[in-house]
């Protein structure tokens, strides 16, 4: 059985000194800590990354190249929903100011200003993660409510138990809903082989499966859609 991956931590600061510092840190508390030079560096990850979301971002206005209400908006716009917890550490008033009446998120996104000790930083990211996980422990779209915890899916009322792989496919296509994933970032980040391994033939199985428990709910098949030589989507039924 593959262990479920720590969560990953991106840490944007631009003096190298710091930032391999702040990633030491997170890496000692385990978890996945990711340096990123630079506000556009991170931002172009993600347009081109096949949809892999940091489960969090420490983001320092030190990384000087875009402000924190910059950052924030170009998030949200490249994401909508899917935008990951962020912790902002800023250095002045007016840049707080600025971060709260742009897209930061209350209960989601946590704000620090200068002067602050490292280890309310470090407290800071171990609190967004473990909110983060419990407020995504059931997942809702397009009529499913997917409890991650208890592999139990359900749909108007009626329920049924998934598989350990079924229900780590289901939980991946949920949390990017609308947006093609490909077999091979499947296999990776759900059945846990290394990149460029494994068999797509592995996913079609379990797809195959899912879609006849779909079916014993009284779901529609086409919930997950197929697009040939891309990937699998969850979308709304064509007959919606």
């Amino acid at each position: 059985m593959v262990a479920e991956p720590p969560p990953v931590v991106w840490i944007l600061h631009s003096d190298p000194v710091l930032r391999e510092a702040s990633v030491a840190a997170v890496r000692q508390m385990g978890f996945i800590a990711t340096p990123v030079e630079s506000a556009a560096q991170g931002l172009g990850w993600l347009n081109h990354s096949g949809g892999l979301i940091p489960d969090l971002i420490l983001f320092d206005d030190a990384v000087g190249d875009m402000a924190p209400a910059q950052f924030a908006a170009a998030l949200t716009e490249a994401l909508a929903d899917l935008v990951p917890p962020a912790i902002y550490v800023v250095s002045s008033e007016e840049s707080a100011e600025a971060l709260i009446s742009s897209s930061f998120k209350p209960g989601q996104d946590v704000l620090l200003q200068r002067p602050v000790p490292a280890r309310d930083v470090l407290r800071a990211v171990f609190s967004a993660l473990r909110r983060a996980t419990e407020d995504s422990s059931v997942l809702h779209a397009h009529g499913l409510e997917l409890d991650v915890v208890r592999r139990m899916l359900v749909y108007r009322g009626r329920n049924i138990h998934l598989t350990r792989f079924e229900c780590g496919f289901l939980e991946y296509i949920m949390r990017r809903k609308d947006r093609v994933v490909t077999c091979h970032e499947l296999l990776e980040h759900v059945w846990g082989f290394e990149p460029g391994t494994g068999a797509s033939e592995v996913v079609r199985a379990h797809v195959r499966n899912l879609r006849r428990k779909l079916q014993l709910l009284g779901a529609p098949r086409d919930l997950i859609w197929t697009l040939p030589g891309r990937g699998y989507r969850l979308s709304e039924p064509l007959d919606s």
